[in-house]
């Protein structure tokens, strides 16, 4: 029973991270999500975090549910110091990512993170220029993607 309310205040506590993040979002953006232009709509920089802090929310009441469903069938089994140490690891790199993001840019910065967790997460059998190839072609995908296409501008 005390697992599920600790499950059950840390879902509460993801719902209200999306609600401050939504609130956030026109702060953080120069404008509203969609913006009439012309005579016609077009999307700009505040779209997507609106989209994201929606799929935050909806995410997270589900987490609550799923976890409201699993309480009658199965027991929680505790949670291994291993799994907390790595929930630290990867809560400490994603805060050095945040800060390092506006130092030294986007590119280098989220190079470094996804060779990061590459290194952590690989299996013992995956080949070795995954570790090295994969965090480079995937930020400047995700890169382009963002700038070229979507015009969205990144740090």
């Amino acid at each position: 029973m005390i697992a599920w309310k600790k499950q059950l205040m840390f879902g509460c506590l993801l719902i209200l991270m999306a609600v401050i993040y939504i609130w956030l979002i026109p702060y953080q953006t120069s404008s509203e999500p969609i913006v009439g232009a012309g005579g016609r709509d077009r999307i700009n920089g505040g779209f997507f975090p609106y989209i994201s802090g929606i799929f935050f929310l909806i995410t997270s009441i589900m987490f609550i549910n799923s976890k409201h469903k699993k309480r009658f069938e199965e027991q929680t089994s505790p949670i291994m110091l291993k799994e907390l140490v790595y929930a630290a690891i990867f809560v400490v790199i994603g805060l050095i990512y945040i800060c390092a993001l506006q130092k030294i840019g986007y590119i280098l910065a989220t190079i470094v993170l996804l060779f990061c967790l590459i290194f952590k997460l690989k299996s013992p059998e995956s080949k070795k220029y995954t570790l090295f190839v994969f965090p480079i072609v995937a930020t400047f995908v995700v890169y382009f993607v963002f700038t070229k296409l979507f015009y969205v501008s990144l740090p």
